[in-house]
């Protein structure tokens, strides 16, 4: 297939416009703390409300990002891994974050017993996230989390979550991984490295275990995507 006919069957697809605003504007996608960077959270809130004005914003916001792939070619396999991760809508991405992170933590979460712990658990992973700690995944690895730091589990996930993403971005080959890194906090790229002591040392494993939380929360989304042979 032509490179042409490739892109213009990927825009064709179900969730093309998703690719779409996320090569032509970025910024949409971005992390929070990276468009504080260039947008403060104020100057933003006058642009939201006025839609008119926020694709303007956007615009302008998305540029540079724009200008530093130039050369970058356009995505032209639907088999690309990193494809469904990158273009999942901004809240259900964050929600993938968190349960990525909720698998890599959850020997840990899987210690706490004590009545109260439990309840505080429960009150920032929701019941949902607890029960997926404690009987929906494996864990990535076999350590067993006794030292790590609960006392803000969501936080923590969070950053465990964005390590994995972190990692999978780093798929090499894809033509996504710039625009999609985007969608992590700045330090995202610096917490890889501690993956390695929950057994997960490779993009290919990051993308594996994110791509597995993706079939268990979004199995629709996931299943619109050819697998890679």
């Amino acid at each position: 297939m032509a490179a042409s006919d490739a892109a213009r069957a990927l825009l064709m697809h179900p969730h093309g416009q998703a690719l779409l605003r996320l090569l032509l504007l970025p910024s949409t996608f971005a992390h929070a703390d990276r468009l504080q960077a260039r947008w403060p959270q104020q100057v933003r809130a006058q642009f939201d409300a006025a839609p008119a004005l926020a694709g303007l914003m956007h615009r302008h916001a998305s540029a540079p990002w724009r200008a530093a792939d130039a050369a970058v070619p356009a995505p032209s396999d639907l088999a690309d891994p990193l494809l469904p991760l990158a273009t999942l809508p901004p809240p259900r991405f964050g929600r993938l974050v968190l349960w990525t992170g909720i698998a890599v933590l959850a020997p840990a979460i899987r210690r706490v017993i004590e009545r109260d712990a439990v309840a505080r658990l429960r009150a920032q992973l929701g019941d949902d996230g607890l029960h997926f700690a404690r009987f929906g995944t494996e864990p990535a690895s076999a350590a067993d989390g006794s030292t790590t730091d609960l006392a803000d589990a969501a936080a923590a996930c969070t950053d465990a979550g964005e390590a994995v993403c972190a990692l999978a971005f780093q798929q090499a080959g894809s033509p996504l991984v710039r625009a999609a890194a985007l969608r992590l906090s700045p330090r995202a790229s610096a917490r890889a490295g501690s993956l390695a002591s929950w057994g997960i040392g490779h993009a290919g494993q990051a993308t594996a275990l994110a791509l597995a939380v993706l079939d268990r929360l979004e199995p629709q989304w996931r299943s619109s995507f050819p697998v890679a042979a």
